[in-house]
């Protein structure tokens, strides 16, 4: 069974251009900051203690929750987003 890792990604709000739908795929946010937790209890307080902060409370920033199976991080993740990819690179996650 693979093991569950969860990782907290505090990233930059960019302003939606032209009227247009932000695209995560094609223009991913900017990562600020990428913890991990291997519990979700820990995973639970670090992303409400993100959501505490005043930037992300004026929603500048945004906090999410990313929850991975280490096997498929290790060996490859299909359709793997561009930033959750950088965020997962910063933890030291291997392809």
């Amino acid at each position: 069974m693979a093991e569950r890792t969860f990782v907290i990604v505090l990233s930059t709000v960019r302003p939606i251009a032209d009227g247009k739908r932000r695209d995560e795929n094609a223009n991913p946010e900017e990562i600020v900051e990428a913890v991990s937790a291997t519990t979700p209890e820990a995973a639970q307080r670090m992303f409400v203690a993100f959501c505490s902060l005043p930037r992300v409370r004026a929603g500048r920033q945004r906090a999410k929750i990313l929850v991975c199976d280490v096997e498929t991080v290790v060996f490859g993740a299909p359709l793997m987003a561009a930033g959750a990819a950088r965020a997962l690179a910063r933890l030291g996650a291997r392809r």
